[in-house]
């Protein structure tokens, strides 16, 4: 069973990496109808341990899971806004109670099709989530920790200029201070090449001892077998 998981992720890479970077086929990938899709079935690429998932809720949903994993009721909450009093929906919210530590970790991602590279515009739109979360006392809590995060195939200079120096290779945008009383809230900009790299050597081990490195066309192959009605026309030369 194990070795089965780790071949269909490996598939499932070789595929995706395809949909993301090809000259000829990410053009046709779609954020919502194919990216958006496919990913909230593979939560697995950005982190083993999230077992609570909401896609592509507003930030109210957001607040309604913070509640219940402190223990709280969700019953007459106020709708939550950004600071130009719209709501925001989030792509992905992830969310995980980890019984060491007792912390409550909230991986929130926005995701951009792979023709769009990310600038100003969409730097801020993480940014106000991050705010809206900060600045309002509905999410107060000493133990939660939220992150959002931009995933994008590339960023402008204007974003990478955004990044905290010290904290360059993890993409850090924001980090808001830490009160009492208060979630720690901090944003990120992340490349997918770096995410689908991060998930290759992780799989390494016991890709190694498999002997198993899937090709182009086994990664397509899988899926087309699992995801056929999420995937845009393309086609791969044999």
């Amino acid at each position: 069973r194990s070795a089965n998981l780790v071949t269909g992720r490996n598939k499932f890479l070789a595929g995706l990496e395809h949909l993301l970077f090809d000259p000829d086929d990410s053009g046709e990938v779609g954020e919502r109808d194919h990216l958006h899709k496919l990913l909230e079935r593979e939560l697995w690429i950005f982190g083993e341990e999230f077992h609570l998932m909401n896609s592509e809720r507003g930030l109210t949903e957001l607040l309604r899971t913070h509640l219940k994993l402190e223990g709280l009721p969700v019953k007459g909450v106020e709708p939550v806004k950004r600071w130009d009093g719209k709501t925001g929906r989030a792509d992905l919210h992830l969310a995980a109670k980890f019984q060491e530590h007792d912390r409550i970790r909230h991986l929130v991602v926005e995701l951009k099709a792979p023709d769009i590279t990310a600038g100003r515009k969409e730097r801020d739109q993480v940014e106000d989530y991050a705010n809206a979360v900060a600045a309002n006392a509905a999410f107060a809590s000493d133990r939660a920790i939220y992150d959002f995060i931009l995933v994008v195939t590339d960023f402008d200079d204007v974003v990478n200029n955004s990044i905290k120096s010290e904290n360059r290779e993890l993409g850090l945008l924001f980090e808001a201070e830490k009160k009492v009383g208060h979630p720690l809230v901090r944003t990120y900009v992340r490349r997918w090449r770096d995410i689908i790299d991060e998930n290759k050597r992780r799989l390494e081990f016991v890709t190694s001892a498999l002997e198993h490195d899937p090709s182009l066309p086994e990664g397509l192959a899988f899926l087309r077998e699992q995801y056929s009605d999420l995937l845009p026309p393309i086609e791969v030369a044999s």
